[in-house]
């Protein structure tokens, strides 16, 4: 995404849909100024107004690798395809590409399908399994339509020629037979995985009842993460440094709930910078929850998790807003940039690297959120980082520790131990 309103790309030869969507992956891994691909068939109809726009809006507000249109008319081979009227995106575990967008991501695991899918046929069961394996979600956008013709092209154009002018691939039938014979030799390098995702598609119904009843299926935010830790863990007391014009901090459901922030345009009760709250705050005050989304800077964001974990009973919990730009860009002043993340993944990299006593994650939503709690982690391997942009690219999965909202509701299940009481406690006059 991000390319000129219109530009024109000759294909170096006569290739079919897999093979020209690997020339498209290796032409976005090329650029790094592209943060997506959106993949178009050309036997598709669609309303353009808004629909790319749309499609983003959904992929970047979840945890979405792909994310496609739902298909409206007669209905399709795969049932998951189909407009199911819900109004809204649903998770399914894979899709049939006829406009897939692709996140950056997902496109850098995969780098290239083997040659021989040229055809176009395998391609979305090679990405289900990348989806799988590092818990990324797959979305069909049902307030999104398009209609199929179905090889429109294949069965009203003449046959092709090949680069020595021969006719490579014309009749339906022989298309058919080239594509089907790559897709079951596909399956059958991984039958366990890739015939249980065929199943799956074949007894696919549509059933909101089916869905996590307190994830909903996009955009999922900061907000939701906040109040599902409290509403799951019974916590009553809420700091949020950082509150600007009070967002977030207004739909917090906690029963006590205190913000700092240095700006006096803000309704924060304590008007003053969170490292001048920290030096005036009791030794014994505790919060349940602590949500740092300050100053975005590295060495500030690390005193924050500091003092905050100073501040935190034994169950207690701080998320940190930020910690996953997708775009080297999104680092740099916020007055340069409509999204600005600065280098919060920074002061999260280097407790990754040095911290066993805690457990982190960032849950890949809202531009990710960090969640810490004291207990053990596996480091990410020591070393003389210079955690650059490309390294963060590089490891982006394992040094932030990146899960889907379904690991973390998993995870949020799973923890024992309740907290503490400390609604009783006094609050701190703004001295």
């Amino acid at each position: 995404m991000g390319m000129a309103g219109s530009t024109t790309h000759r294909l170096e030869r006569n290739v079919y849909w897999g093979g020209a969507l690997n020339w498209a992956f290796r032409f976005i891994q090329a650029r790094s100024e592209y943060d997506s691909l959106l993949f178009l068939n050309n036997d598709i109809t669609l309303n353009p107004k808004g629909f790319v726009s749309s499609l983003r809006r959904e992929m970047f507000s979840g945890n979405y690798q792909i994310v496609s249109p739902c298909i409206a008319g007669l209905p399709q081979p795969w049932p998951q395809m189909q407009c199911w009227y819900s109004g809204r995106t649903r998770k399914v575990r894979w899709i049939d590409m006829q406009s897939p967008l692709f996140r950056r991501r997902l496109i850098e695991h995969i780098g290239q399908f083997d040659e021989e899918l040229q055809y176009g046929w395998g391609q979305e069961l090679i990405c289900a399994r990348e989806c799988e394996n590092h818990s990324w979600a797959t979305g069909i956008a049902d307030h999104i339509c398009i209609e199929h013709e179905g090889m429109a092209t294949l069965k009203k154009n003449p046959p092709r020629k090949d680069e020595d002018n021969r006719e490579s691939l014309s009749p339906l039938r022989e298309y058919q037979r080239l594509a089907r014979s790559a897709h079951e030799n596909l399956i059958a390098s991984d039958p366990v995985f890739f015939r249980a995702m065929i199943e799956w598609a074949h007894n696919y119904e549509w059933n909101p009842q089916k869905a996590g009843a307190d994830i909903p299926e996009s955009g999922f935010t900061r907000t939701d993460l906040i109040n599902m830790i409290i509403d799951r863990r019974g916590l009553k007391s809420y700091l949020e440094i950082g509150i600007a014009g009070g967002e977030n901090f207004s739909q917090v459901k906690a029963g006590l709930k205190a913000g700092v922030d240095p700006d006096p345009r803000s309704e924060a009760q304590y008007l003053m910078s969170s490292d001048r709250l920290f030096s005036i705050l009791p030794e014994g005050r505790r919060f349940d929850l602590i949500f740092i989304d300050g100053l975005h800077e590295e060495q500030q964001v690390l005193r924050d998790i500091y003092n905050a974990l100073n501040h935190l009973p034994p169950n207690g919990f701080v998320l940190v807003h930020d910690c996953n730009p997708l775009r080297e860009e999104h680092q740099f002043n916020e007055k340069a940039v409509h999204e600005w993340c600065g280098t919060v993944w920074k002061a999260w990299a280097r407790l990754r690297c040095t911290r066993p006593d805690l457990e982190m994650f960032v849950v890949d939503i809202d531009w990710g959120v960090g969640v810490i709690r004291r207990g053990r982690q596996e480091t990410f391997p020591a070393g003389n980082y210079e955690f650059s942009w490309a390294f963060l690219e590089a490891n982006r999965t394992s040094l932030l520790n990146l899960i889907s909202v379904e690991s973390f509701n998993a995870w949020l299940d799973a923890i024992t131990g309740a907290p503490e009481d400390h609604s009783g406690q006094d609050t701190v006059a703004d001295g």
